[in-house]
């Protein structure tokens, strides 16, 4: 298992004897994940990756919209919503990383070592545009906690004026990855902190349900980012 307690927590999934150099990592993640590796069907008006994964893309007009029609319909039940959806999609883009990975260097996706994973991922959200996503692995084999940060979200440039965190869907996202990779449940937690003159950053706390609700019930008395961490660290 990648993330959970501690004593859970010794063996990491992949190989940690990786003959890939870090300009060949990057080379293979631009070959699965930029606009040069995509076909385009402009008559079926339909884009897809060279291993076939269907892309889709959202504006940020078309975030907008969905975002109205489903806070209209369910009110605040759209962070749920967002959340449940992006799950569901992240099971998806875990499923589309084997055949990508295949297809791009001819390698399977438990070969990848933690950090070939990791870069992986923050690749997959930068080249498709929902943000600038670092993670933090460090406290994967000590506590079973892992760390991302995301800034430049493409839903927090969509909706502005919303207050609360708007990043539901990549949350869920987040949370289906790493569940396919560590094959349990798991959970995320959202804290976003929006600093004067600097762009909002959302950080995500991944590790198991009970863990992640005990961080919720300290985001909900109001505590700052380092004291959830820690505690959650401690739980």
């Amino acid at each position: 298992m990648l993330l959970g307690r501690p004593d859970m927590n010794n063996t990491p999934p992949f190989d940690t004897d990786s003959t890939m150099t870090q300009s060949m990592v990057d080379d293979v993640y631009r070959r699965m994940f930029s606009d040069s590796s995509q076909s385009f069907d402009l008559y079926e008006g339909t884009a897809s990756s060279a291993a076939g994964t269907k892309i889709i893309y959202l504006s940020t007009d078309l975030i907008v919209g969905i975002h109205k029609a489903i806070e209209y319909e369910a009110g605040e039940a759209w962070q749920v919503i967002f959340n449940s959806c992006g799950l569901r999609w992240g099971r998806k883009v875990a499923t589309s990383f084997e055949r990508e990975l295949r297809v791009a260097a001819n390698r399977r996706i438990d070969a990848l070592t933690v950090i070939e994973y990791k870069e992986m991922v923050e690749s997959y959200f930068s080249h498709h545009g929902w943000g600038k996503l670092s993670m933090r692995m460090d406290g994967i084999e000590s506590h079973g906690v892992l760390v991302a940060e995301l800034t430049d979200s493409v839903f927090r440039y969509a909706l502005p004026n919303v207050d609360t965190c708007v990043d539901q869907l990549i949350a869920g996202m987040l949370r289906g990855i790493f569940e396919s990779l560590a094959q349990a449940e798991l959970d995320c937690l959202m804290i976003e902190e929006r600093q004067a003159g600097s762009a909002p950053l959302c950080r995500f706390l991944i590790s198991g349900p009970d863990r992640i609700r005990w961080g919720q019930s300290l985001v909900d008395e109001g505590k700052a980012y380092d004291e959830v961490y820690k505690e959650v660290l401690a739980s």
